[in-house]
């Protein structure tokens, strides 16, 4: 980074060398400002202190001070300035000493100002380069404290998700981390914010950044009375932490969500791994603190859930699928009353043991959505499933059980209304618009009267007919009219003029150009080789 402007001191005891350095060499245009001029050499120390020049033309022989003490003096006392002699003594031991205390350069007067300038510049150029580099060492080392945290952080977000292979690959990856790894045995452990539906609008992405910071402040404190603590994820609603020694991680827990409520009225769960015996452990620690912060979605007053309870009960294989006909039946024939009876009996039938694992109850619930989707639409007879996408994924935010039954519920209410809207268009309307097109294709076929013939609307039945044919209806139409110029060719002796004509081209040269792009050969040519071609079979 270059300085604005460079400053410059001149001492001198005569005057007129003083007032003709000042005055015979344009400062500004060198980029120079003159911020003072001293008489003797004290003088010009305080100066140098007061005004930190950049640069110091000095003279040898001043009174009170020689050039050379003060350039010793400006030294010891950490001055930068860089100093050019100016000597009226062509001495060899006066140019020794010069050189020895690091003056920049050593003229003899009378100086050549144009060989001044040349000096000036060359100081000037080394001053800019050494600010550059101390810029960019600033920079640097304030780049590197920065990115400390960042560093151990990403450390050890790789070893919760298992990317290190060996305990010889996660040690070399830890050597830049300037300190050391927690201690094995360890444990993950994954802090949720469970929100009320009315804080959860609130809870901005400021404000969720400022509860986060004050969780890691909570845990880093607390955490010098019980472990240590290292932090491998901090993102959306969670932030994940590993703990050592494991003993009294439930009382520390605990603790931390009491500070929490209390500083920031705010309500955390918490999901407890397992105990990671070594470093290559860790990421199975992590996998399971995370599946069991999705606990929280239970509604009850618990706030810690520890995989060594909750996977230590007797193991219960989840039932198969529930079968949904009559469910889609109800949503047939929309009978709310029908629909929320067999969701009640699905959601029964889901809850194999007390609390089954949330990512199953989320899993049966979007096997469900889609399941019946499309069993509804074989009820109905499309060859396209109906235009709903509400529903058909769960939002894994969700903070309770009832809300999540409550998101499937409404999603199935929206397919029965999609379904009501769909009925009068039964059978396949896109079957019955190809059908259509094929027997009328020597006729002036337009989208909207192909729409109009079955009861769509155009920018409805144009998005449905891509979707489920691949192309628009109009290049359904011109594919079509070509086949149909095809077989004619081929089947007939019908002109080419004649057949263009037939098929509603507006002239020949139209028809022409999109049978060749359609088949490769232009209709004349397309005649005689097929024709040939019959011939030799």
């Amino acid at each position: 980074m270059q300085i604005q402007k460079y400053t410059l001191l001149i001492a001198d005891d005569e005057p007129a060398i003083r007032n003709g350095l000042c005055h015979t060499i344009d400062w500004e245009k060198l980029n120079i400002e003159l911020v003072a001029m001293a008489s003797d050499g004290n003088q010009a120390l305080e100066l140098i202190q007061k005004h930190s020049p950049n640069l110091t033309i000095t003279d040898i022989k001043m009174p009170g001070m020689t050039g050379l003490d003060l350039i010793e003096k400006a030294k010891e006392q950490n001055s930068n300035t860089k100093f050019i002699i100016l000597s009226g003594y062509d001495d060899f031991e006066f140019a020794q000493r010069a050189l020895r205390s690091k003056a920049e350069c050593y003229l003899l007067k009378p100086v050549n100002p144009k060989i001044l300038i040349e000096e000036i510049q060359r100081i000037c150029a080394n001053i800019s380069e050494q600010q550059k580099d101390h810029y960019q060492i600033q920079n640097d080392l304030s780049v590197a404290h920065t990115a400390k945290p960042i560093l151990i952080q990403r450390f050890y977000s790789l070893l919760s998700q298992g990317e290190y292979h060996s305990e010889q690959e996660i040690f070399a990856a830890s050597q830049n981390l300037s300190r050391p790894l927690i201690s094995c045995p360890c444990c993950a452990v994954m802090f949720r914010f469970t929100l009320s539906d009315d804080k959860q609008s609130t809870f901005s992405t400021e404000y969720r950044g400022l509860f986060k910071t004050a969780l890691r402040n909570v845990v880093d404190e607390l955490a010098q009375e019980y472990c240590q603590n290292e932090c491998f994820s901090d993102y959306g609603d969670d932030v994940g932490f590993l703990l050592s020694p494991v003993e009294c991680i439930t009382e520390f827990l605990n603790k931390v969500l009491a500070t929490m409520q209390t500083i920031c009225n705010i309500s955390l769960s918490v999901g407890i791994g397992s105990v990671a015996e070594n470093f290559l452990d860790v990421a199975l620690s992590c996998r399971l603190a995370q599946e069991m912060a999705e606990y929280h979605i239970y509604d009850s007053k618990r706030r810690i859930f520890d995989a060594k309870e909750l996977l230590s009960s007797k193991a219960v294989a989840p039932p198969h699928p529930p079968q949904n006909n009559r469910l889609a039946e109800a949503i047939v024939a929309f009978d709310e009353s029908a629909i929320e009876q067999e969701l009640n009996c699905f959601f029964k039938q889901i809850f194999y043991v007390e609390m089954p694992p949330p990512q199953y109850l989320k899993g049966m619930c979007s096997y469900l959505l889609n399941d019946t989707i499309k069993q509804v639409s074989e009820l109905m007879q499309l060859s396209a499933p109906l235009p709903f996408s509400a529903g058909l994924s769960i939002d894994q935010n969700l903070n309770s059980v009832s809300q999540l039954f409550e998101a499937v519920k409404q999603a199935m209410l929206q397919l029965s209304h999609c379904c009501q809207n769909n009925k009068n268009f039964l059978p396949d309307v896109i079957v019955q618009a190809q059908t259509y097109i094929r027997e009328n294709v020597c006729s002036r076929l337009r989208v909207d009267h192909v729409a109009e013939n079955v009861h769509l609307s155009e920018s409805y039945f144009v998005a449905l007919f891509k979707k489920t044919v691949g192309i628009t209806p109009h290049e359904f139409i011109l594919n079509c009219k070509l086949e149909k110029a095809k077989e004619l060719l081929l089947k007939t002796e019908i002109s080419i003029s004649e057949i263009s004509d037939m098929l509603e081209y507006s002239d020949y040269r139209s028809f022409s150009r999109a049978f060749k792009k359609f088949s490769g050969y232009t209709p004349t040519n397309y005649r005689q080789t097929m024709t040939t071609n019959k011939k030799k079979g």
